[in-house]
């Protein structure tokens, strides 16, 4: 597959294709990188973030990686559709990374490997990676190292309480049942029912899981919520009715952290 058409097919800004295309790179170099990425992943990781236009050329690989991906799904039976979705995600990131910074490329570069290797794909609204827990959870009978499910939730769409059980259901499928399902996100905190809808999206996915814990420390739904963290919680943004009900609960001493969680099978 060529880099045009993967990056037409995964939605590409049509502006970061084109500083894909000035971007200066030989064969040769791009062979050292796929080589560097195989062999010594830190090192690949390393040599680029040296580089004055890293975030580009770190898109710049990623496409062609991902790109000669597509080969692998084709003699895995995977469809078609599922390759596409699930590499939308560096679009996605492409467009994380112009908003944060004002230039196309990648920073989240240390995620997208998942892709890459062939670990994560997305089915439907959600992403599944296949994983070792890197910690025991005596209460699920999970010891460190066991294989487990890690989902994830690409931004972009709304979280549909259907559409996530349908793609619960499609995974199911492919990794089977028997395997723990986990997910660690913000999104999953118990606090939210204190600024949210008792009919949301967001709680009513909650109910699929049982909380494990939750990691007060992280302030990635302040983030998430307001668009940046601000050490003055005053600070914040009151656009939306979710923004002004996290702000109060904030300023009256609340907090929000990451919650893990663990899906609860016999609701399927």
């Amino acid at each position: 597959m060529t880099l045009e058409n993967f990056c037409r097919g995964i939605g590409l800004e049509k502006a970061a294709f084109e500083e894909l295309k000035k971007i200066s790179i030989t064969e040769e170099e791009y062979s050292l990188y796929k080589k560097l990425y195989f062999e010594d992943r830190e090192k690949f990781f390393s040599v680029l973030e040296g580089k004055e236009n890293f975030r580009l050329l770190f898109l710049y690989c990623y496409c062609r990686l991902a790109a000669e991906d597509f080969e692998k799904y084709v003699e895995k039976n995977i469809p078609e559709q599922v390759y596409w979705d699930t590499f939308s995600d560096i679009s996605i990131w492409c467009m994380n990374c112009f908003n944060q910074f004002g230039e196309y490329g990648l920073q989240e570069y240390r995620w997208l490997y998942r892709h890459i290797d062939l670990t994560l794909f997305r089915l439907g609204r959600l992403q599944f990676e296949k994983a070792e827990s890197p910690k025991a959870i005596e209460r699920e009978n999970i010891k460190k190292g066991d294989r487990v499910i890690n989902i994830h939730i690409p931004q972009g769409e709304k979280l549909s309480f259907e559409a996530s059980k349908k793609s619960l259901k499609w995974a199911f499928e492919v990794f089977g049942k028997d395997v723990p399902y986990l997910c660690c996100s913000w999104l999953l905190c118990p606090d939210l029912k204190n600024v949210l809808d008792e009919n949301s999206n967001i709680l009513k996915f909650q109910s699929l899981f049982s909380i494990v814990e939750t990691n007060y420390e992280s302030r990635e739904g302040e983030k998430r919520i307001f668009g940046n963290i601000k050490d003055n919680t005053c600070e914040y943004p009151e656009n939306t009715s979710l923004q002004r009900n996290a702000k109060s609960y904030l300023l009256s001493g609340g907090r929000f952290g990451d919650s893990l969680g663990i899906i609860k099978k016999d609701l399927f």
